[in-house]
């Protein structure tokens, strides 16, 4: 299968900061595996959720390093397989279920960072505010497939506040990110959770307030 860095500059989906900072990995792995016909996107989405609950279990054992190393792994195979997808024109259908275990194995991400930290610091605050960074992230998670199905689209289409929500917004990525900048400059993820936290609720805002408008446009249209 011949394929140019071209035609996989153009595979580009999403829009998040975080996704931009992936791209060069993650098309230099579509890139090599264009030609690997036995190796599928339905592989890479397998081996990207096993390694997800794998780093789960790494952090909530101490083995922070590698968790973390596994954790990063998986953010660049997560965008890998949808773009071998779309160049191959093959959707698979474990493609359709990816949302939902994107969501189970980010809950036990979050749950194992929260569970290590509290176990390693014995801080009481910590699973206060990390069941909030939970409740929160599920919410949002919620709000958006919500106006996704009121609106018939994603919310980064709605208008330009939208995109720019969409931009920034907290998510999975983001999440890793302050985990491991928390690691490697303070050596603890306390300052990970709380940070995690504050950017899912300022998401959580925004997308109500986005969803709110939208439903009130749609409304006054009818």
């Amino acid at each position: 299968m011949g394929v140019s860095w071209k035609d996989i500059g153009k595979l580009q989906k999403g829009m998040h900061f975080t996704s931009y900072v992936n791209k060069p990995l993650e098309d230099a792995l579509v890139y090599l595996l264009a030609r690997v016909e036995f190796i599928t996107a339905d592989h890479i989405t397998i081996l990207a959720d096993s390694l997800a609950f794998v780093s789960a279990y790494l952090m909530f054992t101490g083995r922070v390093w590698l968790a973390i190393a596994t954790m990063l792994a998986v953010t660049i195979l997560d965008g890998t397989d949808g773009k071998l997808a779309r160049l191959r024109g093959k959707p698979t259908k474990i493609g359709k279920l990816e949302h939902s275990l994107d969501f189970l194995y980010e809950q036990a991400w979050y749950a194992s960072v929260i569970a290590y930290t509290y176990l390693s610091t014995g801080l009481a605050w910590i699973l206060l505010v990390g069941l909030g960074w939970l409740v929160v992230d599920g919410y949002v998670r919620h709000v958006y497939n919500l106006g996704w199905i009121i609106a018939g689209g994603p919310l980064k289409k709605w208008s330009k506040v939208g995109r720019v929500v969409a931009l920034v917004d907290g998510r999975r990525n983001v999440y890793v990110w302050y985990t491991t900048a928390s690691y490697i400059i303070a050596r603890t993820l306390w300052p990970a959770i709380t940070l995690s936290f504050l950017h899912a609720l300022a998401t959580a805002i925004a997308y109500t307030v986005l969803t709110y408008r939208k439903i009130g446009e749609l409304s006054s249209a009818k």
